[in-house]
């Protein structure tokens, strides 16, 4: 298994996913990983300086194809995470001018416990898989951040201002990958700014030229575990005395 941090593969699960193409076809795949313990990405009970947050709102969103308009609006949603239809997946395809489609996948925290004063580096840890399909170009997946309501909604598709925070790309049959992307300003613009939540938005690159693209969060609401930790260390705790 590919990783960016230390993983843990654990047994396959089938699940349903979009394999994009002409028609709205699903394909049986397999998913070949899940997430670990959280402990492995350096996030312990005897790190005092780091608190780990799990997302308190989350949905997979889609827009056109079948549930309609292709308008960057989102159409449809589901807000489970039980390995089924498209839930978790990042895809996009335009190769078919009469079933264009977009799925978005959305995680959002609540900072109320985060001292709104405190100095903090923060990251959001996560794992993603590649699609199951070749040929395929290399997936580029931005994630934004945005100002979280932790309600669930499918205007969370393309609700603003969003900031990019990071790219990270996978090719087609990578394995589960562990990612750390630096989202320190935007947990610091939500807490400075009172709201105390914040959302990040997992999409296809709006830059990417490819027809068809796919990546896949292999989530699971029976284990957090699963999901994108926001981990948050005191600064105070870093910085050497």
């Amino acid at each position: 298994m590919k990783t960016n941090e230390s993983t843990i593969r654990r047994p396959g699960r089938a699940r349903w996913m979009y394999t994009g193409g002409a028609g709205l076809a699903l394909a049986l795949a397999i998913g070949v990983g899940f997430m670990q313990p959280r402990s492995a990405f350096g996030v312990s009970a005897a790190d005092p300086s780091a608190t780990a947050l799990h997302p308190r709102a989350d949905g997979t969103i889609v827009d056109g194809s079948v549930y309609g308009a292709f308008d960057g609006v989102g159409d449809a949603a589901d807000w489970a995470f039980a390995n089924t239809g498209y839930q978790g997946a990042i895809t996009k395809t335009t190769e078919s001018p009469s079933n264009r489609m977009e799925t978005r996948v959305v995680w959002e925290f609540d900072l109320a416990s985060i001292a709104q004063d405190g100095r903090y580096r923060a990251s959001l840890e996560f794992m993603l898989r590649g699609a199951p399909v070749y040929p395929m170009p290399d997936s580029v997946i931005a994630v934004y951040s945005y100002a979280a309501d932790l309600y669930e909604s499918r205007n969370d598709f393309s609700v603003g201002p969003a900031q990019l925070v990071g790219l990270v790309t996978l090719t087609p049959f990578q394995d589960p990958t562990s990612f750390k992307l630096d989202v320190s300003q935007a947990v610091r613009t939500a807490l400075q700014s009172g709201a105390r939540k914040v959302g990040f938005r997992f999409q296809i690159d709006p830059a990417s030229t490819a027809t068809t693209s796919q990546a896949f969060f292999d989530a699971l609401d029976t284990d957090p575990n699963t999901k994108p930790l926001l981990v948050l260390r005191r600064l105070e705790a870093i910085l050497p005395s």
